[in-house]
C-alpha cells in the first residue's frame, strides 16, 4: 500500500502543476507558433486573443477542461496552411478540430504523441496522403 500511494503522489503531483502553469505555457509556445505559421486568413477571422498576455483559455477555440486536458476547435475558418509537427507537444490534446479549412500537406508523424486524443476532424481540407500509419496508435479515438 505504501509503494502504491508514494507513485500516486508524484502522478497528482505533476498532473496538478500541468493543469496550472507548466503545460499551458509549453501549449501557448506551441499553439503561438501554430498561428504564426498560418499562410492566410483571408476572412479576417483569427482569433485576435490569441496571445502571450493572455491564458490560453481563455482563447478563441481553445477550451480547457478541470483535469487539464484541451480542446482545439477552429472549424471553417477558412485557414491556410499546414499542420505543424509541434502541435504533437500538446500532450493534453483531447480534441483537434480544423475542418472547414484549407490546411495542405502531409500529417506529421508527432501528431502520434497526442494520446489522449478522443476526437480528430481534419475534413473539408487539402490534406495530402492517405491514413498515416501511426494513426492506428491513437488509441483514444473514437
Amino acid at each position: 500500500m505504501a509503494n502504491r500511494l508514494s507513485f500516486s503522489v508524484p502522478i497528482l503531483l505533476t498532473t496538478l502543476l500541468c493543469m496550472t502553469v507548466t503545460c499551458f505555457n509549453e501549449d501557448q509556445t506551441v499553439l503561438l507558433q501554430f498561428k504564426a505559421h498560418i499562410a492566410s486568413n483571408p476572412l479576417n477571422v483569427w482569433p485576435y486573443n490569441w496571445s502571450s498576455a493572455t491564458s490560453v483559455c481563455h482563447w478563441t477555440g481553445i477550451s480547457c477542461g478541470i483535469n487539464g486536458r484541451t480542446a482545439l476547435n477552429l472549424p471553417n475558418m477558412n485557414l491556410y496552411g499546414t499542420i505543424l509537427p509541434s502541435l504533437g507537444k500538446l500532450s493534453l490534446l483531447s480534441a483537434l478540430n480544423v475542418s472547414g479549412n484549407s490546411f495542405h500537406g502531409h500529417l506529421p508523424s508527432e501528431l502520434a504523441n497526442l494520446q489522449l486524443l478522443e476526437l480528430m476532424d481534419l475534413s473539408h481540407n487539402e490534406l495530402s496522403g492517405g491514413i498515416p500509419p501511426w494513426f492506428g496508435n491513437l488509441t483514444k479515438l473514437q
